[in-house]
């Protein structure tokens, strides 16, 4: 809909303002129209938009709502994405623990689930957590669970980003 491509084109220039306003009439739109699954979409890229523009409560406000209507679709693969996104804001912010809290809720969900790409990427997200904390050996124990993980899965781009992120745990860590 031309709502939520006015939307992109002010969230690429910046304009962050303006796009979440468009994202809203696009998501007004589909709302009267009883898609719920777009509705959560624009709210999700209100979420994305604000967390770009520095704004974390209001992120982490869309970010929950959209997580409440993709759990309400029964749309699990999308509320792991969410929850991850949620725990990139958390971090962002500097409150660790929350996006511990998050992330590890969107962990659970991929081992309920068994997707095994998921959870090694879960794994590496916990391990940026507790890296941008400090907490380095948690760090390292999982990047080395994810890039073992993506080493049985075979997504060797994935393996050697995991040998760059321990190396930067190592760094600085002082090791």
């Amino acid at each position: 809909d031309a709502y939520y491509q006015l939307g992109r084109i002010y969230q690429a220039w910046g304009k962050y303002e303006d796009a979440i306003t468009h994202y809203e009439q696009s998501r007004d739109f589909y709302q009267t129209l009883g898609m719920q699954k777009e509705v959560a979409s624009k709210v999700w890229w209100s979420a994305d938009c604000y967390r770009k523009w520095g704004r974390y409560k209001g992120a982490i406000k869309h970010y929950q709502q959209s997580r409440s209507l993709y759990e309400t679709l029964g749309l699990e693969k999308t509320v792991i994405k969410v929850l991850s996104q949620t725990a990139g804001c958390y971090m962002d912010e500097g409150k660790y623990q929350k996006a511990l809290e998050a992330q590890q809720e969107s962990f659970e969900i991929c081992q309920k689930l068994d997707d095994q790409p998921n959870i090694a990427d879960a794994y590496y997200q916990l391990g940026r957590i507790y890296q941008a904390w400090g907490k380095y050996e948690e760090a390292i124990a999982h990047h080395e669970q994810s890039r073992e993980l993506y080493q049985q899965l075979e997504k060797e781009s994935n393996v050697a980003n995991q040998w760059y992120n321990l190396a930067d745990c190592y760094r600085g860590w002082g090791r």
